[in-house]
């Protein structure tokens, strides 16, 4: 049976950023400054792909497409998008000339449980704080 999209850990995801600015604690935590242009080198171009772990994906400039789970989100500069662990995910470049800059976050399953970190409960307290509402499915 073939497999409809890829599966990754945060050791073989950091491996396919490459060249780009990593900064990494150990293979559960790591920061990542990407920059792409052009359609052949974006990471999940037209691959969906499972991530085992957390993602928080902040657009610094461009404009880029996000879907997860086939619901696609438009991601322009100053816009933050979490991934959670089972979310499948794609990137499609809009603008292939220009390209984008993103800074992503990645964290692990094992590291977050460890942490004992509740994602529900932070994002209700930074609904709480911000005066907007954030939520994932």
């Amino acid at each position: 049976m073939n497999q409809l999209y890829n599966n990754l850990d945060l050791v073989q995801l950091k491996k396919m950023f490459g060249s780009a600015s990593i900064w990494s604690i150990g293979d559960d935590f790591f920061i990542a400054d990407l920059n792409y242009k052009g359609k052949g080198k974006l990471p999940f171009n037209n691959i969906p792909t499972r991530i085992d772990g957390f993602i928080g994906l902040f657009c610094v400039s461009g404009n880029l497409t996000l879907s997860v789970d086939l619901k696609e989100t438009m991601m322009r500069r100053n816009t933050f998008s979490v991934i959670t662990p089972g979310n499948i995910i794609r990137i499609e470049n809009n603008d292939p000339e220009f390209g984008y800059h993103i800074i992503a976050v990645a964290i692990s399953t094992k590291y977050m449980t460890k942490m004992r970190f509740d994602m529900a409960r932070f994002l209700s307290l930074l609904s709480f704080l911000t005066g907007q509402r954030w939520c994932w499915q």
